[in-house]
């Protein structure tokens, strides 16, 4: 099974699932209207047997006669293909909804009354283009120069959580901020001509303030001894 690639203008590949005719045909109807070209199997043998393009969606019922449609979901992405995926099911078990929650994959229930199917794969389909669109964009960011690796990484400290030299100056100011709510900027408490004058001063103003404190305890003192005079007489 190897895949087939698809021309620019190609209309986006949706490969159904079902050994329901009429629900085959009802899909390829409706999405054909819509500008889908859907390829349709009544078993899993025949898409694991097919070639498979390297874009589209995956539109799998889960009650198939050979295989589910998460099992062979399984042996699709074993055998490389990352195509996005839908589940059809009706009355799906928890265990079903368990399963394709793991897989990452909704569930869209028959039967098939509103266009929920048809949103699905719309979405399932928008997701792989930004995907890729993803991955085009950063593949420029794989040839930093030398040197520049740790630089790249800081840029994207805010959202992955990563540190550089690059993000040095968002850096300095997380730390300028740290430093001032510890007591002041770091220079204060180093050495330096600076450093010792403000030193002094502080010692100085503590000095003064220790001896405004024991002069006023004094007075306070001196009028308690007055008031308590007459008593001892």
């Amino acid at each position: 099974m190897s895949p087939i690639a698809t021309g620019p203008e190609a209309r986006p590949a949706v490969l159904l699932v079902d050994d329901d005719p009429a629900v085959a045909h009802a899909v390829q109807f409706s999405f054909d209207l819509e500008g889908l070209d859907v390829r349709s199997f009544s078993d899993a043998a025949g898409l694991l047997a097919s070639d498979l393009p390297v874009e589209g969606c995956l539109v799998l019922d889960y009650h198939l006669p050979d295989i589910d449609g998460l099992d062979l979901l399984e042996q699709l992405r074993a055998n490389g293909v990352r195509l996005p995926a839908v589940l059809m099911t009706t009355n799906p078990r928890m265990i079903v909804k368990a399963r394709a929650a793991a897989a990452g994959v909704p569930i869209i229930e028959k039967p098939l009354l509103t266009d929920a199917l048809l949103t699905a794969v719309r979405s399932a389909l928008a997701r792989a283009g930004k995907a890729k669109a993803s991955e085009a964009c950063g593949a420029p960011d794989e040839a930093v120069p030398a040197g520049n690796e740790q630089g790249a990484a800081g840029d994207h400290d805010a959202d992955g959580g990563q540190t550089g030299s690059g993000g040095g100056d968002a850096q300095q100011a997380v730390g300028s901020g740290r430093t001032a709510h510890a007591g002041g900027p770091g220079h204060v408490f180093g050495g330096g001509e600076a450093g010792r004058a403000r030193r002094d001063r502080e010692q100085r103003t503590e000095n003064d303030q220790v001896k405004a404190e024991r002069a006023g305890f004094g007075a306070v003192a001196s009028v308690h001894g007055g008031l308590q005079t007459p008593s001892r007489a």
